[in-house]
């Protein structure tokens, strides 16, 4: 169950140029070229080396023809951490990053945050998290008090308690291609969650 929800921040970065031919025009400010340089800066200065943070260059897409300079390129990036200090920190890093590969490429670029989710957490003693552990074990499980990041973040970033927990079946190879998902002892999921709803609303 997540009890400590884990902030997140998301940027694309968009590397702007002239273009051209890949031969006539050949040293022109690529922003494919740039993309890459503000990767291997950002990479190179550590990033994520902190405990309970991480980042992930996601998507890249840019150009037009294998023999044609873009004129546009751009890469969205995923920044996480537990900590609201260190994402800002990883913020920086990146920004930095980007900064010294604009000048070393000379081309223009745009930052924008696609979307932000605040980090926060229920305490392990609280009361909704202690209902939520006896009922788990009530259950036949052994409980696990986790860090991620769900629809939980908003209420604890705002002080509200709060918690995720799963909802039965198993799964593995989350966001690949072999991904799965097995529904079996999902009833068992599914009756815990009806026992917590009770137990809070003072019927268990």
């Amino acid at each position: 169950m997540t009890h400590h929800a884990l902030g997140s921040r998301r940027l694309r970065v968009r590397m702007m140029g002239p273009g051209g031919h890949s031969w006539a025009d050949f040293g022109r400010p690529n922003p494919v070229h740039a993309l890459a340089t503000a990767i291997h800066f950002f990479a190179g200065t550590g990033a994520g080396r902190r405990s309970g943070t991480s980042f992930n260059v996601g998507v890249i897409q840019g150009g037009i023809s294998v023999n044609a300079i873009p004129t546009e390129a751009f890469m969205e990036v995923d920044l996480r951490s537990s900590n609201p200090l260190n994402l800002d920190a990883l913020d920086g890093q990146l920004k930095r990053a980007v900064g010294e590969a604009v000048r070393t490429a000379g081309v223009e670029c745009k930052v924008e945050i696609m979307g932000e989710r605040p980090s926060g957490a229920t305490p392990a003693t609280s009361p909704l998290v202690q209902a939520a552990v006896e009922i788990t074990r009530h259950f036949g499980i052994e409980p696990h008090l986790d860090v991620g990041s769900t629809d939980a973040n908003i209420p604890m970033s705002m002080g509200i308690p709060a918690i995720a927990i799963g909802a039965g079946g198993s799964s593995e190879n989350v966001h690949t291609p072999e991904e799965w998902f097995d529904p079996q002892h999902r009833d068992v999921g599914l009756h815990r969650l009806i026992a917590l709803i009770g137990v809070l609303a003072g019927l268990g």
